[in-house]
């Protein structure tokens, strides 16, 4: 029985590894400089994309903070991942219906958004679980 529920519960976080894998692929590395300098970004720009994900870890703090006050830690695990999913949609968006309207400093602010947005699911993932 126990062999059975961790089968149950293996499978979905294995694809859940996988994902989260394939999105630190897509949205960071050479694929993250490739869109940087796709869109002009100079080598400032291309620094601060790359320190993102590290400078938005200052946000767990109020983040936490926050959470303290929301009792569904599900619902903002699923709003704070959703926003920031929806982020990443308006980059491709940019990129593929309005071509050239994506400035540096637009993906500058819309991939810190979506890194403070991450660092707020993960806190209240860590919480929720």
């Amino acid at each position: 029985m126990a062999s059975h529920i961790l089968e149950d519960v293996r499978k979905p976080l294995t694809w859940d590894g996988v994902c989260s894998r394939l999105m630190d692929t897509f949205t960071g590395g050479a694929f993250l400089a490739g869109l940087g300098l796709h869109v002009g970004a100079n080598n400032f720009v291309l620094g601060i994309l790359a320190s993102l994900p590290i400078l938005a870890q200052v946000i767990q703090l109020p983040a936490l903070a926050l959470l303290l006050s929301i009792k569904d830690r599900r619902r903002a695990v699923v709003t704070a991942c959703a926003v920031a999913r929806s982020l990443l949609a308006v980059i491709a968006l940019l990129l593929v219906v309005t071509p050239g309207t994506l400035t540096p400093w637009l993906l500058t602010a819309l991939l810190g958004a979506n890194a403070l947005l991450v660092v707020v699911a993960t806190a209240a993932w860590n919480w929720w679980i």
